[in-house]
């Protein structure tokens, strides 16, 4: 599978579970109101079969690649679901700030946990295959190609999921910059070429004539 398909692929999971997973983690959402750990536990599946749908998808990509393809694929995937599942807890923040809702604020306590637990375990299962490859997973996956099988809705889906990545991919570029120039300034500080630079010009300076 070439890159360009896999990212293809990749935009489907994203769109799939920007539209689906929003209408069934409503039944957790609700079911938080009679018991408050319900929402969190719809949190830690939908972050499962997020995560899990990425690996296994990462992993089929990775037939017949070479070490460095699959090094690079296991850094990148780690990276996009860092910014895909930071970048939607930071979406849902700025929506309870905006509304006013601030006594909500108590349902994202744990969403730190979620993002490392995240990223942790797309790296664990892409060694130990079988954490993702489960019946509610593979459900998963066959809901997605039948949803992307229909022609209008999967050209929709198609649509939504690349514009969704591209915006991640910016993201991931943006700061990703910002990320290295800010440790090449902090790498130049630490050798101490700034004061190095600093001290010659002190010593270049000329003593001024006495009279």
């Amino acid at each position: 599978m070439t890159f360009l398909s896999h990212l293809y692929q990749i935009a489907l999971i994203i769109a799939f579970f920007g539209f689906v997973w929003k209408f069934i983690f409503l039944a957790f959402a609700a079911g938080s109101v009679v018991w408050r750990p319900t929402f969190f536990i719809g949190k830690a599946i939908g972050y499962y079969l997020l995560v899990s749908l990425i690996a296994l998808q990462t992993l089929v990509s990775l037939e017949d690649a070479s070490f460095g393809y699959a090094i690079f694929m296991l850094i990148f995937g780690a990276i996009l679901v860092f910014f895909l599942v930071g970048g939607g807890m930071a979406e849902v923040q700025k929506e309870m700030h905006q509304s006013g809702s601030y006594e909500s604020y108590d349902l994202l306590k744990y969403d730190g946990l979620f993002l490392i637990g995240s990223v942790i375990f797309y790296i664990v299962a892409m060694f130990v295959p079988f954490l993702a490859a489960t019946p509610p997973v593979f459900w998963a996956a066959h809901a997605l190609d039948w949803v992307a099988s229909i022609p209008i809705v999967g050209f929709l889906l198609a649509l939504y999921g690349g514009w969704t990545f591209l915006g991640l991919l910016f993201s991931m570029v943006l700061y990703g910059g910002i990320a290295a120039v800010f440790s090449a300034a902090f790498l130049y500080k630490k050798a101490g070429f700034g004061k190095a630079k600093e001290a010659e010009k002190i010593i270049d300076v000329p003593a001024d004539t006495k009279e």
